[in-house]
């Protein structure tokens, strides 16, 4: 499965589920690569969320081409 979601009114985010016996085989890096470019051509800005720690999915993304932008990075005081 994949799709996009209009996040916001020009970031467009790419979502992907490739069944388990499909992995591992570059579907998910094709679907998310012609999604993206799909993305680009109706004029919006695509976009690929991730969970730093998802190095599968993080593999995905740098395969269909997409870099990274921006981390997130939440820090607690030790207690």
């Amino acid at each position: 499965m994949a799709a996009t979601s209009a996040d916001s009114e020009r970031l467009w985010q790419i979502g992907i589920d490739v069944d388990e016996k499909f992995q591992q085989r570059g579907v998910g890096a094709a679907l998310t690569a012609t999604l993206g470019h799909h993305t680009i051509k109706a004029g919006f800005v695509p976009f690929y969320g991730l969970a730093a720690a998802n190095v599968p999915s993080l593999r995905t993304a740098l395969a269909a081409g997409f870099v990274p932008a921006w981390v997130e990075v939440f820090v607690a005081e030790p207690h």
